[in-house]
C-alpha cells in the first residue's frame, strides 16, 4: 500500500479561486459569530459557517467543532433528546444540504470531507407491530467517522457504523456496516470496492 500521510504534519491549503465555495466573506464571519454563541455550541473563531446553516439543539445537546471547520450552506444539525453529542474534528468540510441527525453520539474525525446532500443518523424508530410507529421510542446507536475520510454526495450513514481512518465512500451509498481504514466502499448497501493505495513516485 505504501506510506500513508502523516496526519500530525499535514498543512492544509485552501483554494484561491474567487468562485470556490471554500472562500468566505465578511457576512460569513458575522454568521459564524452568531452560530458560535448559540446554546450548546462549542467552537473556535476559525470555523466558517455559510448561509442558511440550521442548528436545532435540545437543552441536553452539545455540538463541538474543532479548528477550521467549514460548514457549507443549508446544512442542518439536528440534535434532539435524550442526550446528543456531535463532535466534529478540525479541518472538517461539510457539504451543502447535508443533514446530521443525532440523538446520542456522532463523531467525525479531523480532515474529513463530506460532500453535498449526505445524511447521518445515529438512531432508528422502534417498529413493534403492537403500536403505531409514531408512538415508539427511538433505538439509539452511534456513528464514528475516522480521520481523512471522504463521504460521497447523497450518501447515508446509518446507526452503529464505524468508518475507519482514510476510508472513502462512493456517491449515493448507504452505509450500514463498519468500513475498515483506507478502504473504498460504494453501493446500496455499501460494499468493498478496493483498497485506497499510495501512488509510487513518477505516477
Amino acid at each position: 500500500m505504501g506510506a500513508r500521510a502523516d496526519l500530525s504534519k499535514i498543512d492544509i491549503h485552501r483554494m484561491k479561486d474567487r468562485s470556490s465555495p471554500s472562500r468566505f466573506s465578511l457576512l460569513d464571519i458575522f454568521r459564524t459569530w452568531i452560530f458560535r454563541n448559540k446554546m450548546g455550541v462549542t467552537a473556535p473563531p476559525s470555523i466558517v459557517i455559510k448561509k442558511n446553516v440550521e442548528s436545532s439543539i435540545c437543552h441536553t445537546g452539545r455540538l463541538i467543532m474543532g479548528e477550521h471547520c467549514f460548514i457549507h450552506a443549508h446544512v442542518w444539525f439536528l440534535l434532539t433528546m435524550p442526550h446528543p453529542i456531535l463532535d466534529i474534528g478540525k479541518w472538517v468540510f461539510i457539504g451543502r444540504y447535508t443533514i446530521i441527525a443525532c440523538k446520542n453520539s456522532i463523531q467525525i474525525g479531523d480532515y474529513t470531507v463530506i460532500a453535498p446532500r449526505c445524511y447521518f443518523v445515529d438512531h432508528e424508530h422502534g417498529f413493534d407491530a403492537g403500536d403505531v410507529i409514531l408512538n415508539q421510542k427511538s433505538v439509539l446507536g452511534k456513528i464514528v467517522i475516522g480521520r481523512d475520510c471522504y463521504i460521497g454526495a447523497n450518501s447515508t450513514i446509518l446507526s452503529n457504523v464505524t468508518v475507519g481512518d482514510g476510508a472513502m465512500i462512493g456517491a449515493g451509498s448507504v452505509v450500514s456496516k463498519n468500513i475498515p481504514e483506507y478502504e473504498i466502499w460504494a453501493g446500496v448497501p455499501a460494499k468493498f470496492i478496493k483498497k485506497r493505495e499510495t501512488k509510487s513516485n513518477g505516477e
